[in-house]
């Protein structure tokens, strides 16, 4: 019997939505593994397809860990479910460096492209296979946005489709690396390498917790900086390309002291305009 099919109609009495990500993650696992017997799966196997969602929000990792937990155990594969270990909740942006530490991993690159990486990640929010399969011909200079699209090779699940601005600066950085070069990918790098090279910027940049910045650290650098400068909840949800709110509005939680702020700002002008 096929494991997914099983393993789904075991979740009568789960809503929608559970039964909806569990299927997600069961799926997944057997595409990656590509083996339909549970007694063929392997620990490589569990750490391979862990290793596919590093770079997801802390929150994703946890749901995926505690589904695919669900699934091996109840396929009999208590050994492999103990090596999943859920990420802790409230460690959710735990690496994020500040905008003083994004300054100084790209001060310490050692050329034009690892400084390029760290500038376009850290100023559009893209996610890494993002970056990795970023045509030339995607980005809109004269718009300065990025059109995220699925490509013939390159189509992930989850994958959300829209146009990401950006800055003049990225834009005159970008175009300074190209050369006048204006087709192929922007980078023709592997996502494991890029992760390395953001790790080891910010390890000479010694930014706090260094070990444990990853691209996804810079997605949500960028997610805090737009909130803490003045941005709303919901054009960040549309930069970031969430489906719900509620994923984008983990970040306000760490720029309360920019709401206070913004709030008194608006009601001190208001005051202002009544005297």
């Amino acid at each position: 019997m096929d494991p997914v099919k099983s393993y789904i109609a075991s979740q009568a009495g789960k809503s929608s939505s559970s039964k909806r990500q569990a299927r997600i993650v069961a799926s997944g696992f057997i595409e990656f593994s590509r083996k339909t017997d549970p007694l063929k799966w392997t620990r490589d196997d569990v750490f391979g397809y862990l290793n596919t969602i590093e770079d997801y929000a802390r929150a994703t990792q946890y749901n995926y860990s505690v589904q695919l937990r669900a699934f091996f155990r109840y396929h009999g594969r208590v050994d492999l479910a103990e090596l999943v270990k859920p990420p802790r909740r409230a460690e959710i942006l735990k690496a994020v460096p500040s905008d003083e530490e994004v300054a100084r991993m790209k001060a310490v690159a050692e050329n034009q492209r690892d400084g390029l990486i760290v500038q376009v990640l850290s100023r559009t929010g893209l996610r890494v296979g993002e970056l990795c399969n970023l045509d030339v011909g995607d980005i809109d200079f004269e718009n300065r946005q990025i059109h995220v699209r699925a490509k013939e090779d390159w189509h992930p699940k989850g994958l959300k489709e829209g146009f990401v601005p950006f800055d003049s600066e990225t834009g005159e950085q970008i175009k300074a690396y190209l050369g006048g070069r204006d087709s192929g990918l922007l980078f023709d790098l592997s996502e494991s390498y890029v992760r390395r090279i953001v790790k080891d910027l910010a390890e000479k940049a010694r930014v706090k917790d260094a070990s444990e910045v990853t691209p996804h650290s810079l997605r949500h650098q960028f997610a805090v900086h737009f909130l803490r400068h003045g941005g709303d909840v919901r054009s960040l949800q549309k930069i970031l390309r969430h489906a719900d709110l509620s994923t984008t509005a983990v970040y306000l939680t760490y720029t309360e002291d920019a709401v206070a702020q913004a709030y008194d700002r608006v009601f001190e002008k208001a005051e202002e305009a009544e005297a």
